[in-house]
This record gives structure tokens, C-alpha cells and sequence, in this order.
């Protein structure tokens, strides 16, 4: 068996598990919800049946339905229409989608399946003998007949077994799916809590156990603050360790309004680093420069997420697979700006050299040939032709149009960047 688990959509990493099982039974995947693995996607860069995939146990196969949207696995496209063998660990991409291949303990996963199934049981029996209506058989009946909805979302698996599992990301559900498993989760936690009221009525008091209750109670809200205190110590001295603080010496400690400081400086910083990586490919592109590319692994999220909030988002989670963990991503992030100033300064100079060749005298005056025997007689005559050639030169680079500029002196340009950039790359 395989698992098949969405690592991430349009390089958004989802808040829980999706993933599914396939056996030796052919299963599919697509837009649609009826596929197996259902990957929805407004976007319509998935089909609604993309792809079949099953596993033999020893060896896990992928048949690309679709001739329109292609499937890549470790970044090279598979034919359609063909079954190709993948193995745990590939990376499969389909349109917006990063999917990874996991290898199953099956035995690990039915054990899964019956330890909930155990679990789950007394919780839907107590639910149904201390609920009001309990009393009538009919409603006794329609109790049993509706507990297996309260259980919650299962990991797929082709062989027919459920095993426990979290519910599919919400950016991935339709909003009246959310709002429907809102209203099922709100029900639920107020059954339990009447059937928790029941039994705690249901039990005989005890003389003097009213006591011992009463000081536990008192002592918690100490041992509460003692521990909050301990914690608010612990996670100051973390950030002074990561800011190479650790002499600093804050008397306040973490408050509300520190921490709305060091968010508030945390978005500010990546919001002005993207958009010093902004200008930068920008010129990038236009000097025709190489361009940053996409890889399975180590890309920077300031390089490729669209804003900031994203980017925070991404950071602040669990690190996802192919992308830089968040100090690491800032450091490079700081030096490709770094690197991309100097080349630009290495750059500029190139071109002004250029500029100044352009307009030298003699450069000027190779341009009108051999003098010829007016010349020799009048000198005169060659230093007016040299000025007015001058002033040719001149005209042309002051008011040439952008693609003019680029033509004459863009190669310089891109060639002392370029070496710039390398140097301070090798320096590394």
C-alpha cells in the first residue's frame, strides 16, 4: 500500500492532514469529489479524474487519465496514458497541487482503525442511555442509527478499512462544508457535555470529600500563575537567545505590547525584503539576467510566495517540505540584496565607462575616416567635422528609447553584474 498526502496548494501548506491509501485496486484522484483522493481546484488545473494509482505492496504505480493537465513526478512530466512506477518519497505535482508518496505500515493502521472503533463505542453509548428522549425506543433507535456521523473525519483506504484522521484544510472546502462541520462539532460537544452532567449526578456524595475538592480548587489558580510565570521566563529568554541578546536584561517581560512590537517589526522586515526581491528580478528581467527558478528543494519563500501575509504564515508553521526554514530564508534573502546592490553598482560603472568611450576624441574622430586633402589644408574643417560627429554621438545616447540604450550598452551592464554577483557567490 501507498499514501498518497498533500504537501502543499498554490505553495500554501494545508492547516491539517489531507492524504489517502491506495491498495491493489486502481483508485483515482481529481477535481471531483467522487474521486478517491478529491483535490478541488477552482482553478481547473487538475481534471476531474486526473489520475489512477494503485500499489502491489513492493511496487506503487500512477496512470495519467488526463491528455490535458500533466502529472510530474520529481519535477519531470510522465506520459499520459502509460503507468509509471513511482516509489515512497517522490514528490508528485499535479496543476496547483505538491503531493508526496508515504510507505504504509498496514498492520500499524488497522490497529489505528481498532483502537477508534473501541474508543469510539462507549462514547456514543453513554450518549444514547443518558440523553432525555432515551427514554422511547423509537428514539433509542434513531440515537444508535446516527452515531457513527458524530465520529470524526478517516484517512481513505482503498481496501475499504477507515482509520482516523483530520479534517481536510478549510482553504480547501466549500464554505457551506465549514460552516455544516461547524454546526456538527457544536452539536456533538453538547452531547457529550449533557451525557458528562448525567453520569456526575448519577454518582452517590461522599461526607467530608467536599473538603480536599475545595482546597485543590484554591491551590490552582497559584500553581496556574506560577507556571505562566516560568513559561513568559522561558520563552523571554528564547527570544534573546535568537536575537544574540542574552545580557539584555527586560524588566517588563513579555507583554502585549512587546509582542505586538516584535510582530509588527517581523512583517515590516519581510514585507521591505520582498520588495527589494521585487526590483531585483525586475531588473533581472530586463538586463536578461539569470532568473531565480524553481527547485525541488531550499527555494526561499520571500522569492516565490505573492505577499507578505503569506510568507508570515508559511514561516510561522511547521516548515514545509521544499522551502528554507524562516532565519534561513531571511539570511539569503539579505544577501542576494546584498549581492544584487553590488552587481547593480558594478553594473553602472560598466556603462558609464562605456558612455565615456563612446564620446572620447579619438573614438570620435576614427569614426570620420582618413582625412582627406581639405582637411590637410584646412585642419579647421576636421575639428568642425569631429564636433559635429560629437554631437551625433551625444543626441543618440541622451535621447535614445529604452530598447536603443539596452542594445548599446545592456551586454556591459549584464556582464559586470553578472561577475559581481559570482565573485560574492564564491565568497559565500
Amino acid at each position: 500500500m501507498i499514501k498518497i498526502a498533500v504537501v502543499s496548494y498554490n505553495n500554501e501548506a494545508p492547516a491539517d492532514p489531507v492524504s489517502a491509501v491506495f491498495g491493489p485496486e486502481p483508485a483515482t484522484m481529481g477535481r471531483n469529489v467522487e474521486n478517491f483522493l478529491a483535490l478541488p481546484d477552482p482553478k481547473h488545473f487538475v481534471s476531474r479524474t486526473q489520475a489512477n494509482i494503485w500499489s502491489t505492496g513492493s511496487r506503487h504505480f500512477i496512470h495519467n487519465l488526463s491528455l490535458a493537465n500533466p502529472v510530474s513526478i520529481n519535477g519531470k512530466e510522465i506520459v499520459a496514458e502509460t503507468d509509471v512506477e513511482f516509489h515512497a518519497g517522490d514528490q508528485i505535482q499535479v496543476g496547483l497541487y505538491v503531493l508526496r508518496a508515504d510507505a504504509v505500515d498496514l498492520a500499524a493502521e488497522e490497529q489505528a482503525s481498532e483502537v477508534a472503533s473501541e474508543t469510539l463505542a462507549p462514547a456514543a453509548q453513554v450518549q444514547a442511555e443518558t440523553a432525555p428522549e432515551a427514554q422511547s425506543d423509537e428514539l433509542k433507535t434513531n440515537t444508535q442509527a446516527e452515531a457513527p456521523s458524530a465520529s470524526p473525519a478517516v484517512t481513505r483506504l482503498s481496501t475499504g478499512k477507515e482509520v482516523p484522521a483530520a479534517q481536510p484544510p478549510q482553504f480547501l472546502l466549500r464554505p457551506e462544508v465549514v460552516a455544516s462541520q461547524g454546526d456538527a462539532a457544536g452539536t456533538d460537544n453538547k452531547s457529550v457535555a449533557q451525557a458528562e452532567t448525567a453520569v456526575a449526578d448519577a454518582q452517590p456524595v461522599q461526607a467530608g470529600a467536599a473538603k480536599p475538592e475545595v482546597a485543590k480548587a484554591a491551590s490552582a489558580p497559584a500553581t496556574a500563575t506560577t507556571n505562566a510565570t516560568a513559561n513568559a521566563n522561558e520563552l523571554m529568554q528564547a527570544f534573546l537567545q535568537g536575537a544574540g541578546l542574552q545580557q539584555l536584561n527586560l524588566a517588563s517581560g513579555l507583554t502585549v505590547e512587546l509582542m505586538e512590537t516584535l510582530g509588527k517589526f517581523m512583517a515590516t522586515s519581510v514585507q521591505g525584503a520582498m520588495e527589494e526581491l521585487s526590483q531585483r528580478a525586475l531588473l533581472k528581467r530586463e538586463v536578461k539576467a539569470e532568473v531565480t527558478m524553481v527547485v525541488l528543494r531550499e527555494n526561499n519563500p520571500l522569492k516565490f510566495f505573492p505577499d507578505s501575509k503569506t510568507v508570515l504564515t508559511q514561516m510561522l508553521r511547521k516548515k514545509m517540505p521544499g522551502f528554507m526554514a524562516p532565519a534561513e530564508a531571511m539570511e539569503d534573502a539579505f544577501f542576494d540584496i546584498r549581492t544584487h546592490q553590488m552587481g547593480v553598482a558594478a553594473g553602472t560603472r560598466a556603462v558609464t565607462d562605456a558612455i565615456l568611450k563612446t564620446l572620447q576624441p579619438s573614438h570620435v574622430e576614427a569614426q570620420l575616416g582618413t582625412p582627406g586633402l581639405m582637411d590637410q589644408i584646412n585642419p579647421g574643417r576636421r575639428k568642425a567635422a569631429m564636433w559635429d560627429q560629437f554631437n551625433v554621438l551625444y543626441e543618440g545616447i541622451a535621447s535614445g528609447k529604452k530598447d536603443e540604450f539596452q542594445a548599446m550598452f545592456g551586454k556591459e551592464f549584464l556582464l559586470a553584474y553578472e561577475k559581481e554577483v559570482e565573485k560574492a557567490e564564491s565568497n559565500r
